[in-house]
């Protein structure tokens, strides 16, 4: 008995471990200033052209991205204005 206990731990252990040891997932390449603003004004048009309107969720879930990408302009020196 006590071998299949020491079985089980070491089997959930080595499990933990191959866990732990995933790599990271890659990182998106650098785009170009002009790349960035045609994905930006896409991004755009496709939240303006989404029908039906947005649940509660959907909206929360949407501004945090939002909220994310003009974190991440603003860390890069990026001037954002509200519209």
């Amino acid at each position: 008995m006590r071998n299949v206990n020491e079985s089980k731990l070491q089997t959930r252990a080595v499990t933990e471990l191959l866990t732990r040891s995933k790599p990271a997932p890659d990182k998106p390449a650098p785009a170009s200033p002009d790349a960035l603003a045609k994905r930006c004004e896409s991004l755009a048009e496709a939240i303006r052209a989404t029908t039906p309107a947005l649940d509660v969720p959907d909206k929360l879930k949407l501004g945090t991205a939002l909220c994310h990408i003009i974190q991440a302009a603003a860390s890069s020196g990026v001037v954002v204005l509200k519209g």
